[in-house]
């Protein structure tokens, strides 16, 4: 009787460390195969169930500190920002009040450019003609 073909003709050796035959004898296990099947499976690039890895207590403990540190670090950050946001609207307030304060003499040099010529002299007949720029001037002494 002639011996039976099998349909897997080639054989691979692999040389793996400890830790990595360990981790490959693990997810094999989590997927119900045998490191072989696993292997096979893998290389050949077939989907298999996802893994899903259980940490211990102290390992997710770590992650949540770090994390908790993270969280703190960024929350200590925001409320920095706000508060330099906060003085930064409060000057820009003084800001706004310091400039409706001053428009008034503003808009009086603007109105006394109209009666200067481009050579910088004054056309006094114009001048001595605009009443509402003399009541400015006159205000602008007062305050």
């Amino acid at each position: 009787m002639p011996k039976k073909q099998s349909s897997k003709e080639k054989i691979l050796t692999v040389r793996v460390s400890q830790a990595q035959y360990k981790k490959i004898q693990d997810l094999a296990y989590i997927r119900s195969m045998n490191v072989t099947e696993y292997i096979r499976q893998t290389a050949v690039g077939n989907r298999i169930r996802p893994t899903v890895i259980e940490y211990s207590k102290e390992q997710t403990m770590l992650e949540n500190y770090e994390e908790s540190s993270n969280v703190s670090r960024l929350e200590s950050k925001i409320n920095e920002y706000e508060e330099l946001i906060q003085a930064q609207s409060h000057h820009i307030e003084q800001l706004e009040q310091t400039v409706k304060h001053y428009q008034p003499q503003v808009d009086t040099f603007k109105r006394m450019l109209t009666h200067i010529d481009s050579t910088g002299y004054i056309n006094f007949g114009s001048y001595k003609n605009d009443r509402l720029l003399l009541n400015q001037i006159r205000n602008s002494k007062r305050d």
